[in-house]
């Protein structure tokens, strides 16, 4: 067996297969990729609303494409604020020469993570006005001691949003990404979208095609489908594979923008502790999908504040275990 090892021919053979498998899945990724690729609908029929406001067009023609993307120089929130001053209080905005196709929550869940939450206020706001959204931006932060749990906190977000707009649009975005590109639409289509496909970290390639971490979109009926995130996933991991796998058991087709598009840059920042239960939890997920979710979310939060600030809205929880 150690002469085996040892030969060059098998060590050689070994290599060759290694590359084979590797050029495999490189194939399989590229085969699969116009499946994967986001069509816009075609542009429908002019909607005039009781204002007279004919319906903004599918694709915005203000935007710029790729952006500069700097982590310095970054604007405090008041400084902001007074930059921006065509957003409403609690962070929200719609345009006023037309009709927004879409209605836009964007949920960011966050603790201690003030700077990156400035830098992604500065990058965000000015996006989303130039995509022509109607859309606002609401802050979940986890204020007690226990383990951040990230699938929790959109399903509160989600939950307390609808009870300021009738949203039919749903965004869950890291607080430590941001894009680098404004053609990336924070929109909803027919179908769950991973807007954050390429980052820079993975050097702009898609390590998985079961992704949906980072930064994603779901229409409300979608999300209510699968019945929101679950809410245990307490630590790092495990809360995005749960609610892939509950898109494919209402098999939902997700989608990207193309790689050259969903461009991200990630945020130095400490990892979460791992989430040590999560293949416990994902090996039993499906059967309790029903159950746990946006509908028993009251269950484990309990609201501390609420306040309409003026980039965003801010939602203060205290987690229940």
């Amino acid at each position: 067996m150690a002469v085996w090892m040892k030969s060059p021919k098998c060590v050689a053979f070994s290599l060759v297969i290694c590359i084979v498998y590797l050029l495999l899945s490189r194939l399989y990724l590229l085969l699969i990729k116009d499946y994967e690729i986001i069509d816009l609908p075609p542009e429908t029929g002019i909607t005039i609303d009781h204002h007279g406001r004919c319906r903004c067009p599918q694709n915005s023609p203000i935007l710029a494409g790729n952006l500069d993307i700097r982590f310095s120089d970054v604007p405090t929130l008041k400084q902001m604020a007074m930059m921006f001053k065509w957003l409403q209080p609690g962070g929200r905005h719609k345009p006023e020469e037309c009709l927004s196709r879409h209605k836009v929550a964007v949920l960011i869940p966050y603790r201690n993570r003030q700077e990156h939450l400035n830098i992604l206020l500065y990058v965000l706001h000015p996006m989303l006005q130039r995509q022509l959204l109607d859309y606002g931006i609401f802050v979940i932060e986890q204020t007690n001691g226990s383990l951040f749990n990230r699938g929790l906190l959109f399903n509160i977000g989600y939950v307390e949003a609808l009870k300021v707009d009738n949203y039919s649009c749903f965004v869950f975005h890291d607080v430590d990404l941001v894009p680098e590109n404004d053609k990336i639409l924070y929109g909803c289509i027919d179908s769950p979208i991973h807007l954050s496909a390429a980052i820079d970290i993975s050097n702009y390639r898609l390590p998985d095609i079961k992704l949906f971490g980072g930064v994603s979109v779901m229409l409300r009926t979608h999300f209510e489908a699968v019945n929101g995130f679950s809410n245990l996933y307490y630590g790092w991991d495990g809360e995005d594979d749960d609610i892939f796998y509950r898109m494919t058991r209402r098999k939902f087709r997700l989608k990207r923008f193309p790689l050259n598009i969903s461009r991200y840059k990630m945020m130095k920042h400490m990892k979460n502790v791992e989430n040590l239960k999560r293949y416990e939890l994902l090996r039993e997920g499906l059967g309790r999908m029903e159950v746990d979710g946006i509908n028993s979310v009251d269950f484990y939060y309990k609201r501390v504040d609420f306040s309409e600030m003026p980039l965003y809205t801010k939602i203060v929880v205290d987690v229940l275990r």
